[in-house]
């Protein structure tokens, strides 16, 4: 139900990293429009900018993060600030660095501050020519050499569009799982109540059929379970029901 409700509700995905890496650029890449503002000059993005994408039908919420790094600019260390508050608070977190250079001490620090289990590492400007170097190395420089660092690097361009493809797939991989092993989702509320009940109804079956109970027990209960079932492809609406959805959705106003 929980998976359920995150392929409903959308999953917050943060895109963080020190200044001047890419992060604006790359959302507006994955959005495939200008939303973020893009310079060349360090500490553009001031605030958390949030958009919403669908990826395969999953909505992800994309939320664009000021550059983390000290500063004596009063506004972007507030940016700062709500940078750290959206990372906290996402279910998964794009810490991007610079492809084009090494990884150094501000890229170290900021991964410092995140859960390796829900951080996936980003290395934008691919374009830039810097071939890519040992992932292990890379990571163990973020993360430290004895971390449960990330399986490994995702390179990409916000300006040529490569590696975009893959990361759009293991956002949604990462998000929701790859569906190939995952049971059917339910995402509405009133959905999960009815197969709740027809589970009672059914376990309810097995118990009167042990029992040696009349069969007309039994018919009464599978219908029960029927008109559970019914309530979700449309096929019953009792009265509860039929308030419920007029209640939620103003029908006819």
């Amino acid at each position: 139900h929980e998976v359920g409700a995150a392929v409903r509700d959308g999953v917050s995905v943060a895109l963080v990293g020190k200044p001047n890496v890419g992060k604006s650029s790359l959302m507006n890449a994955l959005l495939m429009r200008d939303r973020s503002i893009v310079t060349t000059l360090p500490g553009t993005t001031r605030d958390a900018i949030e958009e919403l994408l669908h990826i395969d039908g999953v909505p992800v919420r994309l939320v664009d993060t000021a550059g983390w790094r000290e500063t004596s600019d009063e506004a972007e260390r507030a940016g700062v600030a709500r940078a750290r508050a959206a990372a906290e608070g996402a279910s998964l977190t794009l810490l991007v660095v610079d492809a084009s250079a090494p990884t150094d001490a501000e890229d170290a620090a900021v991964a410092a501050e995140l859960d390796p289990a829900s951080t996936v590492v980003v290395a934008n400007k691919s374009d830039l020519g810097r071939e890519p170097a040992g992932e292990a190395a890379d990571l163990a420089a973020l993360f430290g050499a004895d971390s449960q660092a990330p399986a490994g690097i995702l390179w990409t361009s916000a300006v040529t569009g490569s590696g975009l493809d893959r990361l759009r797939t293991e956002l949604a991989q990462a998000c929701v799982g790859s569906g190939r092993s995952e049971p059917p989702l339910v995402t509405n509320v009133r959905h999960a109540e009815a197969l709740r009940r027809v589970k009672g109804s059914l376990a309810r079956v097995i118990e009167l059929l042990d029992a040696g109970e009349p069969y007309e027990l039994v018919g009464a209960e599978l219908a029960d379970a029927t008109d559970s079932l019914g309530e979700m492809t449309g096929e019953t609406a009792p009265e509860e029901v039929l308030r419920r959805i007029f209640d939620r959705f103003c029908v006819g106003k």
